[in-house]
């Protein structure tokens, strides 16, 4: 005896979804939220700091640009000057109470003597920012 399909007497399959997972989903979602809204609702007494008010940041000043020409000769910000002068201008430089930002541009046939002088004479004086443009 085989078991009669619906198709053999003219009825159409029952389509049903089974709720029975979807019913099991919606009760544990019931108990997480019973359980965690009383934790999200309750409140905690903090005493922060209050906020200090913000410094004035003052601008930077314009960085000093250094040339450096291809017979070894110093310009401080297009001005030629002697190595000595340059030496002075960097020492005073580095006693400003803002740092300065020096911007060594040698040219391509610069004497490296030249620009290794400057260098050391820029770290001796306490200048930290230093930067190259070509």
């Amino acid at each position: 005896m085989s078991m009669p399909n619906a198709g053999s007497r003219g009825e159409s399959a029952l389509a049903e979804i089974n709720v029975t997972p979807l019913i099991d989903v919606m009760l544990v979602l019931l108990v997480v939220f019973m359980i965690g809204l009383p934790a999200a609702t309750s409140t905690l007494r903090l005493d922060l700091p209050q906020p200090r008010p913000v410094p004035e940041v003052l601008a930077p000043p314009p960085p000093v640009v250094l040339g450096i020409d291809d017979l070894g000769r110093l310009s401080w910000d297009g001005v030629v000057m002697e190595f000595a002068q340059v030496d002075w201008q960097l020492r005073q430089a580095g006693r400003a109470p803002q740092e300065i930002t020096l911007v060594v541009e040698p040219t391509s046939r610069a004497p490296y003597r030249e620009l290794t002088r400057v260098l050391a004479l820029a770290r001796n004086a306490g200048i930290e920012r230093i930067g190259f443009r070509h």
